[in-house]
């Protein structure tokens, strides 16, 4: 057993810009602990450092630790040091000296225009749009064998693919009419924006389900020039301190990045297997399960439907509705 009184060093191993940036001269607090994660916050943003050595999330870094609670950290306890190490209260050293760092690239390219327009040929938008199709219908099949219903995916299954699912629960019935709410004004900036804000902070969790969400839309949304002003409208109506102030503190960091164009590293493998026609579907949805209790679902689901919005505004004949809710 560690003593409180003999630091323990830990080796962190990857981490994005974020964190090594905080890593030069660290200061603050600690603001929370969990049984795999614990978060410093500095003054103005909060980083999160989390047990296994490949997860580099906007705002973190990872090392190889079975867990923190009880052990190691505390709240409240100081953060101090200098670059290689971070010193967290008496009970741990975070030494920084081989940590790789990950995630250099925010999710701000449109990854289908090419030929600097902002459009792509006939050709390539037609292959693009079965691509992207072909994603989506990989996505819902995977929760139908799967059966999962937690979270936003029962919204998806049931309001956008049209299975027929038992009535949710009231808490359940009350995020899908917000979340159908956000689909159904797709078409008009401002209500979009307003349905967007009544998602943040709704559901339970340390990150709601509803941030969860709104992460993966934003993340779908931006991958494409005929989606970026509806994007834009959505992060101008979420990216405001008094609509943000309606969540966490855990969720509003996660926000912040996402609405900046950031991704962590799954999250951004989830989003090219969309767009590449879903040929890794399976593998990655189950890695993407293991994220909180439903957080890497939720997030499943935004991107799923942003992605649905994303093929609506292709001009090119598909084939396939996006979305089929029964009414």
């Amino acid at each position: 057993m560690i003593r409180r009184d003999a630091a323990h060093r830990a080796s962190l191993r990857v981490c994005d810009p974020h964190f090594r940036a905080f890593a030069e001269n660290p200061r603050g607090r600690v603001h929370s602990v969990y049984e795999r994660a614990f978060n410093l916050w500095d003054g103005s943003d909060l980083y999160a450092v989390v047990a296994g050595a490949g997860y580099a999330a906007p705002y973190t870094g990872a090392v190889d630790e079975n867990g923190f609670t009880g052990k190691l950290v505390r709240v409240g306890d100081s953060v101090e040091g200098r670059f290689p190490v971070i010193r967290i209260g008496s009970g741990l050293v975070l030494d920084c000296r081989r940590v790789r760092v990950s995630g250099e690239r925010q999710w701000t390219q449109r990854e289908w225009e090419t030929d600097g327009g902002g459009r792509l040929p006939a050709e390539s938008a037609q292959e693009c749009a079965q691509n992207l199709a072909s994603g989506i219908a990989r996505y819902r099949l995977y929760l139908k064998n799967q059966d999962i219903r937690k979270g936003c995916a029962y919204f998806f299954r049931r309001d956008c693919s049209g299975e027929i699912l038992p009535d949710p629960g009231i808490l359940q019935e009350e995020m899908n009419r917000r979340l159908w709410a956000l689909l159904r004004s797709a078409g008009e900036p401002e209500r979009f924006a307003a349905a967007g804000q009544r998602l943040v902070g709704a559901g339970m969790g340390l990150t709601p389900a509803g941030d969860d969400f709104l992460c993966g839309i934003l993340a779908a949304l931006n991958c494409c020039e005929r989606t970026v002003s509806l994007r834009a409208a959505l992060a101008g109506g979420l990216n405001r301190p008094e609509v943000l102030a309606a969540t966490t503190a855990v969720s509003r960091q996660m926000l912040k990045a996402y609405l900046n164009g950031e991704n962590s590293l799954l999250n951004r493998r989830l989003a090219a297997c969309f767009l590449t026609g879903g040929r890794e579907m399976e593998e990655i949805m189950k890695l993407v399960e293991g994220i909180g209790h439903s957080s890497g679902i939720d997030f499943s689901a935004g991107l799923a439907v942003g992605f649905c919005l994303v093929l609506n505004r292709i001009e090119t004949i598909t084939g396939v509705t996006a979305c089929t809710r029964k009414q």
